[in-house]
């Protein structure tokens, strides 16, 4: 311990440290010092290389997998935007098929230039593009732009080549980065319409062929083009239907347009549509001097749908004049010309156009001074002049009229700077307006046909000479059902409403309603909803079924206490049937597109006749009574003419009746303003006659308002007769089978839920969310107090008499079962009280 402290700090020996050997160690254990220290550092830099790599590529995978997801996704999205918006908003499907090609061609771009680097580029990219038709056909380039045509010289510079094959290895991934950028750059300014054409039109021997050239050329791409506009596609191949097939087509259209200067530009299978003379101006002569004119030349007929077909072998220019006025509708009048025939035509003007000129000179008029400064020609600009006929390989005379009048400007005889207007002017015309008068006139006539279909059918089995009087109560269901279930369900319903609002304008039945309490904001809804619940099952179900016969018994029960009291007359429960009748035949003649037919109005007869039976209530009243009814239309026109006398009669202004309007139409609309309450009694009032309004003491409404109803409903006719199909599903008034409980749900008719089922929809829905706003309520609100288990035709109706009279309903079902639904009512009876003859019948 002494001799360390003794010891100078100078002379203790620092801890040796492992790093880099000094300067002074020996050259032997320097080197290998070193060297041990490289591996090292090369050891670890593998390591992380390694693991970055390994990181690298799992990160592509994943990004792959993304953008596979991506690209099926986005498939599934165009499928629905085709399905949906495909025929209104095709830029949409535009812009979805340029992802969904960048992202299926960018990965096969890449791959493709490295096998093309590893191969050092033996063979050609530009070349190996365009070899199978299966190609994607939306690169142009890879067809037309960057493939050679056989026996023509080459346009690529050969330092292109040269550069690529001299590549070294130290650049192969640089490149492929800038290949796929180069390929992102060329996707994106292809989507955008910044494409460069290529064309080879200078290198044919003539004006015909390189006008031509150019002009499949310009077609191919178009056709080839996935993001081509559709009416630029219907313009260029809209006689060529076969040219939809972009499949079975490409590879015949590709080595046409990609085929030498010694092979044809034209198809031989497909016609030469011989449209204005074209083909026929300036043809070609054989060796007698006899014109030749195109092989398979013809009038276009069937293809444009409108004209009858005609032979085949018609080879002359069509001069009838109706066929020409046809030809004009379809965008096709006038004089036409094809290739051959405008080379004919410059050539007559005076434009010299030698075999292999780029540039032909115009002769000028050795009178006209004022044209140019230069007295003997001007240079015209062929590719202006091929630009400005937007590659039509026929056209019509005032497109060389037009071309003609170009000539005579004083500046230039270039083509290539014409303005936007003159190109348009140069189009042919299609008279849309035409087409769209015949389409509409078209579905006119079959909506009309259709419209009157079912009315056709109605008729039928009494068009050839049948009575009415034969019309059996079967029969007549099923008219009914047919008339409330597709031709006029609104009117039904509408009728349905009419008719209770109108009793309470018979003041010995608003009086009634008064003293019975049904007459209350808290029992009137349940005592509407129960009425129309009953008069739906009766006018939609057959007589002989269960629930026709239970809802007739059921309204039976409930009014025979009062009948037996007189508190209900006979007569009054005759003018509730004669309503219910003259209120359906009101409406469908004010409102509907059509009137009822006589057989419609026997079944309407005939099916009240015979509610009347089952309801016990006499026709002594009615004129007929004693002789007996011819048929059905006989006793619904003397039951509506008895209706309106016996309102005119005993319809009298009460406190009865505007207390039945307050509580039923008043305390319904309570929620509203006061200015939609007035208007909803106005147009209460407008459906009623002068008699009924006034009992009801509800307010006619203005000249203004007035005209504005009966407007919108001469609106709603004309456009249901002249423009709406016919309805295919049946609208049923009643819910065919029961609900979970066994009983019978209803839809909502008021803003209270009656024997309404609690769902989802009907709690929360657009219509819940309405009702909900006008202060109504929804199903299963106040828990039971609106019956969302829905109804029972047995024990329906005010709360007293809930779950009474079963043994009367039943006596009173056995007594409707008895008769049959077979029989012809006026054909066998006289009167119209049928309830003893039965009875003797079962005795």
């Amino acid at each position: 311990m002494a001799s360390a402290k003794s010891t100078p700090a100078s002379a203790r020996k620092r801890p040796t440290s492992q790093g880099r050997p000094r300067l002074d160690a020996p050259a032997a254990k320097l080197s290998e010092d070193r060297r041990n220290q490289i591996r090292r550092a090369q050891k670890t830099y593998r390591l992380k290389k390694e693991a970055c790599i390994q990181e690298s590529q799992q990160r592509v995978t994943e990004l792959e997998h993304k953008l596979a997801r991506v690209e099926e996704s986005l498939k599934e999205y165009r499928n629905m935007l085709q399905y949906e918006l495909g025929n209104t908003h095709s830029e949409l499907l535009n812009g979805c098929d340029r992802i969904v090609e960048l992202l299926a061609t960018a990965p096969e771009n890449r791959h493709q230039n490295e096998n093309d680097s590893q191969n050092s580029h033996q063979n050609s990219s530009h070349e190996s593009s365009g070899d199978t038709p299966s190609d994607s056909l939306s690169s142009v380039e890879t067809t037309i732009s960057n493939q050679a045509i056989p026996n023509y010289p080459s346009t690529r510079e050969p330092s292109a080549t040269a550069e690529g094959q001299s590549g070294t290895r130290d650049l192969a991934e640089p490149q492929i980065n800038n290949e796929l950028t180069k390929f992102i750059s060329e996707s994106i300014h292809r989507s955008l319409g910044c494409t460069v054409n290529y064309s080879y039109a200078s290198l044919e021997s003539s004006f015909t062929r390189r006008l031509k050239r150019s002009s499949l050329e310009h077609a191919f791409q178009i056709f080839s083009d996935p993001h081509s506009n559709p009416h630029e596609v219907f313009r260029l191949f809209r006689l060529v239907p076969c040219f939809r097939d972009r499949e079975k087509m490409y590879p015949y259209f590709r080595d046409l347009v990609t085929s030498d200067r010694d092979h044809s530009l034209e198809i031989s299978a497909l016609p030469f549509y011989n449209i204005g003379g074209a083909g026929t101006h300036y043809p070609n002569t054989n060796s007698d001097g006899a014109p030749v004119y195109p092989r398979n030349m013809r009038i276009p007929r069937r293809i444009l749908g409108i004209i009858p077909n005609g032979d085949a072998g018609d080879r002359t220019t069509d001069t009838d004049e109706s066929r020409q006025n046809q030809l004009q509708l379809c965008g096709f009048g006038g004089e036409w010309f094809d290739c051959r025939d405008v080379e004919g035509y410059l050539r007559q003007k005076g434009v010299q156009i030698d075999e292999s000129c780029i540039f032909p000179t115009v002769k000028q008029a050795q009178n006209d001074v004022t044209r140019s400064e230069d007295p003997e020609n001007c240079v015209l600009d062929l590719e202006g002049f091929i630009e400005v006929f937007d590659f039509e390989i026929v056209f019509s005379r005032r497109t060389i009229d037009s071309f003609q009048k170009l000539q005579n400007q004083n500046d230039l005889c270039s083509l290539g700077e014409m303005p936007d207007t003159s190109r348009a002017m140069w189009k042919p015309s299609v008279n849309h307006i035409s087409i769209a008068v015949a389409v509409f006139i078209g579905y006119m006539i079959l909506v009309r046909r259709l419209r009157y279909k079912r009315m056709v059918e109605i008729q039928a089995p009494f068009a050839h000479g049948r009575e009415l009087s034969t019309m059996t109560t079967e029969e007549a269901y099923g008219i009914i059902s047919r008339l409330q279930e597709l031709e006029f369900p609104y009117a039904f319903e509408k009728a349905r409403k009419i008719a209770l609002l109108k009793a309470g304008a018979i003041p010995t039945m608003s009086k009634l309603f008064a003293v019975t309490g049904q007459n209350n904001k808290r029992n009137s809804g349940k005592r509407a909803v129960d009425t129309e619940i009953l008069l739906r099952e009766a006018q939609s179900k057959p007589r002989d079924s269960d629930r026709y016969m239970r809802a007739v018994a059921r309204m039976n029960y409930l009014h025979a206490r009062y009948r037996k009291a007189n508190k209900i007359t006979d007569d009054d429960l005759l003018h509730t049937l004669g309503d219910g009748l003259f209120e359906i035949v009101n409406v469908i003649s004010r409102e509907e597109w059509r009137e009822l037919t006589d057989v419609e109005t026997c079944a309407l007869g005939v099916f009240h006749k015979n509610l009347g039976e089952d309801m016990g209530i006499p026709f002594d009243n009615l004129p007929s009574c004693k002789e007996g009814w011819t048929n059905g239309s006989h006793f619904a026109a003397e039951l509506q003419d008895w209706t309106l006398r016996y309102e005119k009669e005993v319809a009298k202004p009460t406190a009865t009746n505007d207390q039945y309007v307050r509580v039923y139409v008043d305390s319904a609309l309570s929620s509203f303003p006061g200015f939609a309450r007035t208007a909803v009694r106005q147009m209460l009032g407008a459906n009623l006659d002068e008699v009924m309004r006034s009992s009801l003491q509800l307010e006619s409404p203005g000249p203004i308002f007035s005209a504005l109803l009966v407007s919108l409903r001469e609106l709603r006719k004309l456009f249901l007769r002249h423009l709406a199909l016919p309805r295919v599903g049946a609208v049923k008034p009643v819910n065919e089978t029961p609900n979970s409980t066994g009983l019978y749900s209803f839809g909502r008719k008021t803003l209270q839920p009656w024997y309404m089922e609690p769902t989802f929809l009907s709690s929360w829905g657009p219509g819940a969310m309405l009702v909900r706003a006008l202060g109504g309520k929804v199903p299963g609100s106040r828990g039971d107090r609106y019956h969302p288990q829905g109804y029972d035709l047995m024990t329906i109706g005010p709360e007293p008499q809930k779950e009474k009279g079963a043994e009367e309903m039943v006596s009173d079902m056995e007594i409707i079962r008895a008769r049959r639904m077979t029989s012809c009512p006026f054909s066998q009876a006289k009167n119209g009280f049928m309830q003893q003859s039965v009875l003797s019948d079962q005795e």
